[in-house]
């Protein structure tokens, strides 16, 4: 990995509880070892603790001395580990008893999937839901005080429910998500894709219920390639100054002459919608592909001009709409 350039995320999980958590040969030997790698290391220490699916997730007072007591440890050992609390995006309400401190943290992770069915459940569809949406509770906590990481990300192709392939949905599932990181989350610093067919490799029983395999669709692949082409998204550890950052155009804004790039991120109720850009009043772009909307628009003329995204659904009807006047000079 380190030859690759490649960061390794490290699941880490004391699934014989927390009171087997102790400052011991195993766990002093196992940061000596990160620390030896000499490559940086985020280790996703026992994660989805929120969750009722974990040995370790019961006492947050409990929980929160033994994050300490590791994190010590690694603090001593291995300064090259990133230690990253991680959540699942649900349930909400006990995320906030488990945080560590921000002394003990240093970024802030959430794993959220993209899934036809919740739990398995027919009568609860998700085929409308925006994996964006789910990312918001943690952000809003935690994004002003730590980089933010998406820790696990996956978007259901199949599901065991009913076993149709929803590659298409799928990949407008990622290319939703990664649009939206620039544009709505710029402190989301982090963000990988889960890469595995869970209903034929889950080790787990009770895991076997989607895939999530990005490589065997050429749909899905080919959406995920997109979506990570900007420049926004590093292409190796450690790249400096390559992204371009995402501007908002607020009122009165000012631009210059030329080329404008615009892009956006937008919502619609229906499967398919359409993004269609307007320079005072005129339509002058359109784009029906999903993800960040990107087009380049031909600023002529000197002075205030308004422009305009419409949103519009897959019969034509419009579902939403933003203007802002910008001054061009």
């Amino acid at each position: 990995l380190k030859a690759q350039r490649v960061a390794p995320q490290i699941a880490w999980e004391p699934n014989g509880g927390l009171a087997a958590v102790q400052d011991d040969a195993y766990l002093r030997r196992f940061a000596q070892d990160a620390g030896d790698a000499d490559c940086p290391i985020f280790l996703r220490y026992a994660s989805e603790m929120n969750g009722d699916w974990t040995a370790y997730g019961t006492n947050p007072l409990l929980y929160r001395d033994k994050w300490g007591l590791v994190r010590d440890v690694f603090a001593r050992y291995a300064p090259n580990v990133a230690m990253v609390w991680c959540v699942n995006n649900i349930p909400e309400r006990p995320i906030q008893s488990f945080y560590p401190g921000d002394a003990y943290v240093d970024w802030v992770g959430v794993n959220l999937y993209s899934v036809p069915f919740y739990d398995n459940d027919p009568s609860r569809p998700g085929l409308f839901a925006n994996p964006a949406d789910l990312v918001r509770y943690v952000y809003d906590l935690y994004a002003a005080r730590k980089p933010i990481a998406i820790c696990e990300f996956g978007a259901s192709r199949v599901s065991k429910v009913d076993l149709h392939d929803r590659s298409e949905w799928a990949a407008r599932k990622i290319r939703e998500m990664y649009a939206s990181l620039p544009r709505l989350y710029p402190r989301v610093k982090l963000i990988d894709i889960f890469d595995n067919d869970n209903i034929r490799y889950a080790e787990d029983v009770g895991r076997q219920l989607n895939n999530y395999s990005v490589t065997d669709s050429e749909i899905v692949r080919s959406a995920y390639s997109s979506a990570v082409a900007p420049d926004y998204f590093l292409t190796t550890i450690g790249e400096r100054g390559r992204a371009t950052p995402v501007v908002s155009l607020e009122q009165g804004a000012s631009v210059s002459r030329g080329i404008l790039r615009v892009s956006s991120w937008s919502r619609c109720y229906a499967d398919s919608c359409s993004v269609t850009y307007s320079l005072d009043g005129r339509e002058v772009a359109t784009v029906h592909d999903p993800g960040p909307r990107e087009v380049d628009l031909h600023l002529v003329k000197s002075g205030t001009i308004r422009l305009s995204a419409t949103v519009r659904d897959d019969r034509g009807r419009t579902a939403a709409q933003a203007e802002t006047k910008i001054n061009v000079s």
